[in-house]
């Protein structure tokens, strides 16, 4: 298998109907939700490492960043991103 890695980013949004031009906004239980935004690459930029918040290499079955759950070991990311991405794995691995 050639170089296979998982690059999850996550993006801070306001939650539904949340006021943005009221002031501390950002403070308040429930006023943000986060997007989770996966992406794949055979080579990590320089980029993917200062930005993504989990990197896994599905080569070599390692972490190679984890600042989203860091109690969490590659087997437990791994099931987390494959139940909602086990297509998206499998074809990308398969290729």
């Amino acid at each position: 298998m050639k170089n296979a890695y998982l690059i999850a980013n996550y993006l801070m949004v306001p939650a539904d109907r949340m006021q943005t031009s009221t002031k501390d906004w950002m403070k308040k239980q429930d006023s943000v939700k986060y997007n989770e935004q996966i992406t794949f690459a055979r080579n990590l930029k320089t980029d993917d490492l200062q930005t993504a918040k989990v990197i896994l290499d599905l080569k070599r079955k390692k972490i190679v960043k984890n600042s989203a759950n860091e109690n969490s070991d590659y087997n437990e990311l791994y099931d987390f991103y494959n139940k909602y991405y086990a297509k998206q794995i499998e074809q990308f691995t398969s290729q």
